[in-house]
């Protein structure tokens, strides 16, 4: 009788406290045959798994109320499917449908709303980096260049920034997993300050959307993600060597991820060197290398109820200033030599950007509650006349945090709601010879609320509100302006409807609005900003800016076509923005921040994939972004993208064997006049580049990954409109041919 009871004991305790185990099948629905190597991501943990060679898969549960699945396998359609932890039985069978196309629309893994793009409350587009770059990139915003209504400002290969929609700027966030990254983004010499390596996709919200990102997001968003975790069980390393013939660059990377049952670890490293690029002339444009070196990681493991991850980053970027001068009269010839160097000289800017997070996230019953705390650190100098002496350097310290409570109703209705709140300190080095703007501080804190309802399987809207409070305070004065303090504060709301007509399409339309108070430099800036080239002039009584979008996308697929039309409309109140006047200090001109009452901005982003049926392997694709305004001709805004049309022509071999050729890609683009221009701004004329690119891969038990591009293979002489060398003539790049070489090791 004690053994039995024993036993019995033994087992009830076993039965309590045992770790259930979720099991799943994937199968190819149109013969129910078993799709061996899909990829099964488990949405609330991040964690990934693989099926077998009878299509099985397995997890082992928490207590969550229920669980998200992201089903992804070659030439099938990406599926997501969730399901009531009550409702679960011994095994979930998921039926796959075959692919005939490359999704245009794919799937959101977004830690703010997480579902399919169409029903999102702001217009985003979703890529995976790897999809734009291959890795052959020569910074992270050429690649998401390539997004229909997406375009880079760019002061030389080492100086890029990210405009959405004509926008840029202190007018678009950037977040990095959750977490919200401040580096300056006011000065048009600062970069992102991000290396691609790392980054597995990115999400880039069109338009204002406040609601969720807070003061600021007026023009838009870009959410990076990192890759993904090695899936459960596995160890992967990857190297990776990239060399570009044009600047002499070199890029040599390393990234390793392990996974197990609780705990999971990311861990990146590289380092990147570019000497001056070569122009199609063959000359070399003067002082505009630079050379990087990053390193991140991240830790994430789970418990019964709870999900956690920190994070990392610390990135160094030295970068010259090409176009600076001291002389009245700009003479072109001056920044174009005979001869590349990499060492650095004046002027020159080092930017140091880290970031730390932490981010738990706790599931019971219907419930799902997240927290992420954030620190960030923006450390800039820039070198005037030598090396030896910083001409201006501040230290940008950014402390945040952000709480999210969700709660689902039988998945037709869902209410989100969750403050965020950021702390600011910029604080100038005494060693600085110059100062532009005064040491402030800046606070934030916005409470907003999120309503989803799917009325049924055609309609659903997302409605949401929110409200937002600044402070700015100046300790000390700067060129005659005494200390500064003020508040601001503003509601938000967003509304997005979305209807299904039929199977073969999709409606969506999107009103949201935006805010943005004046930033420090554009209120009390006194002084010169060396790497825009000019004296720059605050004003103390600018108001805050406020956007409103209406935004509509219309989707129509079948099994060989996608088509995407999605036109937008714009109003914009206040507009900051910086106006030349016919004065000169220092041989530098003078601009000074000005408003405008109200401005209107209205174009069209749209996309078309056809995959002929009679030729597999074949994709044709295309996208078309305009943007203009209405009051053209005022000094108001400057720099809005050309037109631009581009043309990919894809074709995808698969010999059956170890060595394939993946793909070989020609892309052709256009970029047509840009005459609407601000006052003092220069026009651009059309332009057409040839890019081509092959890649070719060995799938044995370390895979390796060979890229191959050329860009700019005709060697075009042309200026980009949101180049901000145009002003001194100097041409982008000529052809550059790009080499690729990344082995993984599992």
């Amino acid at each position: 009788m004690k053994i039995i009871f024993t036993c019995a004991v033994l087992w009830i305790a076993a039965t309590l406290y045992a770790q259930p185990i979720f099991l799943g099948r994937v199968i190819d629905q149109s013969n129910l045959k078993a799709i061996a190597h899909a990829k099964v991501t488990w949405l609330q943990t991040g964690q990934i798994t693989t099926t077998n060679a009878t299509g099985d898969f397995s997890f082992d549960l928490h207590s969550l109320p229920d669980i998200t699945f992201i089903i992804d396998a070659p030439s099938f359609e990406t599926k997501t499917i969730s399901i009531q932890i009550e409702q679960w039985n011994e095994r979930l069978t998921i039926p796959l449908e075959k692919s005939h196309l490359l999704d245009v629309d794919e799937v959101q893994v977004n830690t703010k709303i997480k579902e399919v793009n169409n029903r999102h409350l702001f217009p985003v587009s979703y890529v995976k980096i790897a999809d734009l770059s291959g890795g052959t990139s020569v910074n992270l915003m050429e690649s998401l260049s390539k997004i229909p209504g997406v375009y880079s400002s760019n002061t030389g290969p080492g100086i890029s920034k990210p405009v959405i929609r004509g926008m840029q700027g202190m007018r678009v966030v950037t977040y990095l997993n959750g977490l919200r990254l401040e580096g300056q983004q006011w000065g048009s010499d600062h970069g992102l300050g991000m290396a691609e390596w790392g980054i597995g996709s990115v999400e880039v919200v069109k338009g204002p959307a406040s609601l969720l990102y807070g003061s600021d997001a007026m023009g838009g968003v870009l959410y990076l993600l990192d890759e993904p975790y090695a899936s459960n069980g596995k160890e992967v390393m990857q190297f990776q060597q990239v060399g570009y013939s044009n600047t002499w660059g070199s890029s040599t990377r390393f990234l390793y991820k392990k996974s197990g049952a609780k705990f999971r670890s990311l861990v990146g490293l590289g380092f990147t060197t570019h000497a001056d690029y070569q122009l199609p002339n063959k000359n070399f444009a003067y002082n505009t290398r630079y050379q990087e070196i990053f390193v991140k990681g991240s830790l994430s493991w789970n418990t019964k109820a709870s999900v956690q991850f920190v994070r990392f980053s610390s990135n160094q970027m030295q970068i010259g200033i090409p176009g600076e001068t001291t002389d009245s009269l700009i003479q072109f010839n001056h920044f174009q030599v005979k001869n590349r160097v990499r060492s650095f000289i004046a002027p020159m800017q080092l930017m140091n950007n880290h970031s730390a997070s932490f981010e738990k996230k706790w599931f019971h019953e219907s419930n799902e509650v997240a927290v992420i705390f954030g620190q960030t650190l923006n450390q800039l100098s820039e070198y005037e006349d030598t090396l030896s002496v910083k001409a201006m350097c501040m230290n940008l310290w950014n402390s945040s945090y952000q709480l999210k409570w969700t709660k689902k109703w039988k998945e037709r209705v869902v209410l989100m709601s969750g403050c965020q709140g950021m702390t600011q300190f910029n604080r100038n080095n005494p060693v600085a010879e110059e100062r532009l703007m005064p040491n402030a501080i800046s606070q934030d804190q916005g409470i907003y609320s999120v309503l989803k309802f799917n009325l049924n399987e055609k309609w659903s809207w997302t409605s949401g509100i929110r409200y937002d409070v600044r402070y700015i305070h100046s300790f000390d004065s700067i060129q005659g302006n005494g200390p500064f303090e003020h508040w601001y504060q503003s509601p938000n709301g967003a509304i997005g409807l979305h209807y299904i007509p039929s199977k073969s399409a999709d409606f969506n339309i999107h009103l949201t609005s935006g805010y943005r108070t004046p930033h420090l430099t554009e209120l009390l800036a006194n002084g010169f900003h060396h790497g825009a080239l000019r004296y720059e002039i605050g004003n103390s009584q600018l108001k805050p800016e406020r956007a409103t979008q209406l935004d509509v996308a219309w989707n129509w697929h079948s099994k060989h076509v996608d088509v995407l039309i999605n036109p937008f409309y714009s109003r914009l109140q206040q507009f900051i923005y910086l106006n030349p006047i016919d004065s000169l200090i220092g041989n530098m001109p003078v601009f000074i921040y000005q408003q405008t009452n109200q401005l209107g901005m209205y174009g069209l982003d749209a996309t078309i994939h056809y995959h002929p049926h009679q030729l597999h392997h074949l994709h044709l694709e295309s996208s078309f972004s305009y943007l203009t305004y209405t009051n053209k001709g005022s000094s108001s805004v400057s720099l809005i993208p050309q037109p631009r049309l581009i043309n990919a022509i894809h074709y995808h071999f698969d010999f059956g064997n170890k060595w394939k050729l993946t793909h070989v890609e020609l892309t052709h683009t256009s970029c047509f006049k840009q005459t609407h221009v601000a006052i003092f701004e220069q026009k651009s004329p059309f332009y057409q580049l040839l890019n081509a690119s092959i890649h070719v891969a060995y799938s044995g038990k370390n895979p390796l990954e060979i890229a191959f591009s050329v860009k700019n293979i005709l060697n075009v002489n042309y200026i980009d409109h949101l180049s901000r060398l145009k002003n001194i003539g100097l041409l982008n790049q000529g052809r550059n041919f790009v080499l690729s070489v990344k082995w993984t090791l599992s």
